[in-house]
Order: C-alpha cells, then sequence, then structure tokens
C-alpha cells in the first residue's frame, strides 16, 4: 500500500491536531490523494475498511471534498487539545479572569512604594530630603518602574543637597532606604598649652616614642605615678623653651584580682526537642498559619527566625512566609571542679577587662591562690598587662 510510506508523517502531535477516521471503498486512494497534496496525516492505522489518522484541524476541509470526491465518509473522532482546553477555559472564564486579575493587582502592588527609610540625617536634614524625594515622586504609593534607577536617583539627590557628603540608596522588595552621611566640618584645634606627658600609675617601661619633647626614661625602667616621662622642654641654656609634650609611652602593669564563684554552676543545654510556628506576612501585618501556639510548648527555649520573601520573576511581593524554631532548653548543674576554676579565670579576666582600655595588652597570668569553703570557689590571680600609661600634668612658670 502506498500509504504505508512515511513521507509527510509527523511523529508528534500538535495541539491543533484531530483525531479523523476514514471509511470507504476506496481509504487507500483517499490517503495517497492526501499526502500528495502535501497533507500532513500521523499516526496512522487500518481498521477492517478504514483508517484512523491525525491532522491539523486546518486540513480538515481538504480532506472532506477528497473523501466526497472517493465516495467515502470522515468522522472526527477527537478533538484537539486547544479546542478542548478553550472549551474548558471558556466555560470557567470569570474564574480564570479573576485569577489573572489577582495576579495583576499583586504584581501592581509588588512594583508599589510602601515605606520609605531615612538614616543617618538629623530631623530638619531629614524633613528637607522627604521634600525632594516628593518632588521626585518617590513616595509612598508611587510606582517603583516609574521612577529612575538607583544610581540616578542617588546623583540627584547629591547634586541638590549640599549638606551631606554621601547618600546610599537601597531597595528591599517594596521599601526604599536612604542612608545620609552629613557634611562636617573638623573642629579647629585650639593650641594646647605647655606640658609634661607623666606617668599615671607605676609600671616598667615596655616602649617609649616622643614625637614631641625630651624622654626622659627608656625601656625597662621603672617609674611611679607622677615621674616625668617626656618633657615639655626642649633646647638648652637659654634657648630652652616650653612645649606640649607628645608621644606614646607603655607599660608594664600588674593587677591582682579576686573573683569567687559558686561550687555548683547552673549551665543550660538544649534537649533536642523543638517546634515551629509558621505566620504569613502580608503588607506589614502578621497572621498565624499553623503552630501559633509553638512558643507556648516548652518552659524555656531558644528562638531562632527565618523570612523567606516570596517573588514573582524578579518582582518582590509585598509578602513573605516567617518561620520560628523553638527549641527547648533546660539548666543542668555542672560541678567539675576544672570547670569552676576555668569560670573562675574567665570572670577574672572580664573583670579586668572592664578596668583596663581596649588597647591593652595581657602579657601573662598567674594564679596566685585557689581557694574552696562554705560553696564557693575563691581565686586570686596575677596578671602582667602592657598598657598605656601616660596623662599630662602641665607646665607651670617658673619651673
Amino acid at each position: 500500500m502506498a500509504m504505508t510510506r512515511e513521507v509527510g508523517m509527523k511523529k508528534k502531535r500538535d495541539l491543533a491536531d484531530i483525531q479523523v477516521k476514514v471509511t470507504g471503498q476506496n481509504v487507500e486512494n483517499i490517503i495517497n490523494h492526501c499526502l500528495a497534496s502535501g497533507i500532513i496525516l500521523s499516526h496512522m492505522s487500518k481498521e477492517k475498511d478504514a483508517i484512523v489518522f491525525y491532522t491539523a484541524y486546518s486540513n480538515i476541509n481538504q480532506i472532506e471534498e477528497t473523501v466526497r470526491y472517493n465516495e467515502g465518509e470522515m468522522e472526527v473522532l477527537e478533538k484537539s487539545t486547544y479546542e478542548r482546553y478553550y472549551g474548558f477555559i471558556k466555560k470557567r472564564s470569570a474564574f480564570f479572569f479573576g485569577i489573572g486579575l489577582f495576579m495583576i493587582i499583586i504584581i501592581l502592588m509588588s512594583q508599589m512604594i510602601w515605606k520609605i527609610e531615612i538614616e543617618g540625617a538629623d530631623p530638619p536634614l531629614e524633613y528637607e530630603m522627604e521634600n525632594y524625594l516628593d518632588k521626585l515622586g518617590i513616595k509612598v504609593g508611587s510606582f517603583q518602574f516609574l521612577l529612575p534607577d538607583l544610581e540616578t536617583m542617588q546623583t540627584q539627590l547629591l547634586e541638590e543637597m549640599d549638606e551631606v557628603t554621601w547618600i546610599g540608596v537601597n531597595k528591599t522588595g517594596t521599601t526604599f532606604h536612604f542612608e545620609v552621611v552629613e557634611q562636617s566640618l573638623p573642629e579647629k584645634e585650639e593650641a594646647k598649652p605647655p606640658h609634661h606627658i607623666v606617668a599615671e600609675k607605676t609600671a616598667v617601661i615596655d616602649s617609649i616614642f616622643a614625637e614631641k619633647g625630651q624622654p626622659m626614661v627608656q625601656q625597662n625602667d621603672l617609674v611611679h605615678k607622677d615621674d616625668v616621662l617626656i618633657s615639655g622642654f626642649i633646647g638648652e641654656g637659654e634657648y630652652t623653651r616650653a612645649v606640649a609634650a607628645e608621644g606614646e609611652v607603655r607599660g608594664e602593669v600588674w593587677y591582682k584580682v579576686t573573683v569567687e564563684l559558686p561550687e555548683k554552676l547552673m549551665l543550660e543545654t538544649l534537649t533536642g526537642d523543638s517546634k515551629n510556628q509558621y505566620s504569613l506576612q502580608l503588607f506589614g501585618f502578621q497572621i498565624p498559619i499553623w503552630g501559633k501556639d509553638a512558643g507556648e510548648q516548652f518552659e524555656n527555649a531558644v528562638v531562632t527566625e527565618d523570612t523567606y520573601d516570596a517573588k514573582v520573576w524578579r518582582w518582590n511581593l509585598p509578602a513573605s512566609l516567617d518561620i520560628k524554631n523553638y527549641q527547648e532548653s533546660k539548666t543542668i548543674n555542672n560541678v567539675s571542679k576544672k570547670n569552676i576554676v576555668e569560670k573562675s579565670k574567665e570572670a577574672a579576666e572580664n573583670k579586668l577587662k572592664n578596668h583596663i582600655s581596649q588597647d591593652a595588652e595581657i602579657k601573662d597570668e598567674k594564679i596566685l591562690h585557689e581557694d574552696s569553703q562554705n560553696g564557693k570557689v575563691k581565686l586570686v590571680v596575677h596578671y602582667q598587662v602592657i598598657e598605656d600609661i601616660k596623662s599630662e600634668a602641665p607646665i607651670i612658670q617658673g619651673e
């Protein structure tokens, strides 16, 4: 049979293909005539004196003429996928129209400005900036796609506002955040009166650098409170004059710190049990979804929170999913002597750090005394600290 040739036959169905059944004595001639006319037929199968195949809906009239010419009959067994879906959508047009309208509204609302934050500006400057943003159309309720890009926005603000040094512009979802750095003119430093740099406390000199003035001590010298470290007198004889001494002097200072801790320490640990609380953040409102009472399940809990923003393609929607995780915790007694000593040392070091400057360096530590009585552990620790030991002493006329 000539119709068994694969010439012009598609291997895959299209959405617009329909299933047709041709019956008659000359079905082979009908099929051959269709193929010769360039009509594409696919998935053909023979059933006695009938042939079933798929073809495009646009070919139906031409095939019908060929069937009549050859005294056959034609029947459409299956409509095209396109027609079926079109009919399904048409019957429920109101529903799909509502869904489409809802999505359009959500996308439009996600492209609106819902919040403007200005950080780093004092109230008068913030008010001025809000007025200028309003002139640019950057205000709550404006559509983001009608505004200039962030870089252009930043340039326009800097050109308009002379009181600022820098403006950072960021957009997070429906919120615009402006970070302002105001101009600040450096205060004119007043000339310091002549003075010496003296020791603030007893120490051993670790290092000394005289930027202005005459150094009076050197490394490893022992100095006491009010000893002159850098003299404010420079020059000799009649050329001697007083200046404001400047420089850096660091010394080794000794500290003795005493701490007491209870022999039984209370430590917090996680039990492994946890509960989640889910809520929807929509236009700034929080709507509980699941696990509303999760925070009430445990007497003590460690809480962590994660937020997942909703997006449609590259647009951020004004909605997010908030998940709070509550992990049960409990307090236990830790009676390890070694652990108590370590905790005591930590407490002693923290106590020391509250009395020394941030740039001070703890060189060495040594436990001088350790005692346990009346349910408490007493620890005395000796520290060697390298720190700034200088202070200023005015030069009195006549010295």
